[in-house]
């Protein structure tokens, strides 16, 4: 009873710590830390009685080991050192939170607290870009008048970018929890289940407007391809290419050439074409270019490989290259690699991929696994006391359309830092790991 009143304390700080993450930071992440504590002061040492959980804990152990003799090494130490912030707190919640995440029934309570404030920071964005609202908070952001930077919507966030991102993951989720309940009423209409898709729709639709007024060419791509990936697993076909034909509609009007570019100019808005086509952006100076970055953090790779030049130094030596100021390479791998050197960029990513290749085995073999353990639970049916005992460790979770929401959400967070770095902002920092975490739970719990 104790062990249970403590796992329930844990799953509620949890849950408040995702509702107050995004409009109450220090708070929210104040939840999600004490969800972890929790966990580790109830379990202790029994952390290390389970397989993946022990291996998580070891290999995390190995890269904070191995980060510290980078920051030893780095061109400048202090700023290196200062950097293990972005990453040394974080690892804690990799083998706790997937011991409080343990049921799909879980991931869907996450996605609603994760998307239910999304609606009001769009609203204060396009406020603050429209209607040029501006104002200090106590919750530890600002609201800058015309968005950051000016004219592309950030709302509580420092920069567009990582909005950015976190409208992109509220979408996956929308379009996730839509098709979880659309799934219910098949054959049979349920009535809080169509009020569930026509709430989640119109979220997904806020959030559709916020992706649109931030002006990322990053976020509109994987926006699309969320939306392909849920058309394409809910079998719809002809949607796919519905959304094809619009993708390729708006690719048109900015690259394409004659009078059909010049037709579908008046139908696509001059702020989606002109901004990938980047004719109605000013001119940039050539070190703003990603291509520039990508071509330094590559050099720098080059020249040293084994060690990297320490943790947030591109920063100083691409500006002492160019004389401009750059939080980071855009492209969280090169940053790594120019950071970290490459074998420990290697280590890091290859234990990301072992989570992900696993997740990604479960999820094809789903059916199977789940029929596996029908079957075991049958043996079980002699008596309602051993049902009693065993009929929580061997039950199959849950639903593979949530836990494939899951998948999706972060394959869109590793496709945004492609050309961009969530890390740096640590309410997506969170994010990343909170969507890692909650795979694993999911994944070693079945």
């Amino acid at each position: 009873m104790i062990i249970d009143r403590q796992n329930q304390i844990a799953w509620n700080s949890l849950q408040l710590g995702v509702l107050l993450l995004f409009l109450v930071p220090a708070l929210g992440a104040a939840g999600i830390l004490v969800a972890a504590l929790l966990k580790i002061r109830q379990q202790g040492r029994s952390l290390l009685g389970d397989y993946t959980i022990k291996t998580i804990i070891w290999v995390l152990i190995s890269l904070s080991i191995c980060l510290i003799i980078v920051s030893c090494f780095a061109n400048q130490p202090s700023l290196s050192l200062i950097g293990l912030a972005n990453f040394l707190p974080y690892f804690i919640l990799l083998f706790c939170l997937p011991l409080i995440i343990t049921t799909t029934q879980r991931l869907r309570r996450v996605a609603w607290l994760f998307i239910i404030g999304s609606p009001l920071i769009v609203i204060l964005g396009l406020g603050q870009v429209f209607a040029h609202w501006s104002f200090n908070t106590i919750f530890g952001w600002e609201l800058v008048s015309g968005g950051m930077p000016p004219g592309r919507m950030s709302s509580v966030f420092i920069n567009c970018n990582f909005l950015g991102f976190y409208l992109l993951i509220c979408f996956a989720f929308c379009l996730g929890l839509c098709s979880d309940s659309w799934q219910t009423i098949q054959g049979e209409v349920d009535r809080h289940s169509v009020k569930k898709i026509a709430g989640l729709s119109f979220i997904a639709a806020i959030n559709l407007i916020g992706i649109i007024v931030v002006s990322s060419r990053n976020v509109w791509a994987i926006s699309f391809l969320i939306t392909i990936a849920f058309a394409l697993y809910l079998g719809w076909h002809y949607f796919v290419l519905f959304i094809m034909g619009i993708m390729g509609a708006i690719g048109w009007s900015a690259y394409g050439f004659g009078v059909s570019r010049n037709w579908l100019r008046n139908l696509v808005p001059i702020n989606i074409w002109g901004r990938l086509s980047g004719e109605t952006d000013a001119e940039m100076p050539i070190a703003f270019l990603r291509s520039s970055q990508w071509k330094f953090a590559i050099h720098l790779i080059q020249e040293r490989p084994w060690l990297g030049w320490g943790l947030r130094n591109f920063t100083p030596l691409y500006q002492a290259e160019t004389g401009i100021w750059l939080g980071h390479p855009h492209n969280l791998f090169l940053m790594f690699g120019s950071e970290m050197g490459i074998p420990i960029a290697i280590f890091f990513m290859g234990f990301i991929g072992w989570i992900v290749v696993r997740a990604v085995i479960l999820f094809w073999q789903w059916d199977k696994i789940k029929s596996a353990a029908s079957l075991e639970r049958s043996s079980y049916v002699e008596t309602t006391e051993i049902l009693i005992e065993v009929g929580c460790k061997e039950k199959f979770e849950g639903d593979q359309t949530i836990f494939f929401t899951y998948l999706v959400a972060f394959a869109a967070c590793v496709a945004f830092n492609l050309v961009d770095v969530s890390l740096y902002d640590f309410r997506s920092n969170v994010t990343g790991w909170l969507l890692l975490s909650a795979i694993v739970g999911i994944t070693n719990r079945n």
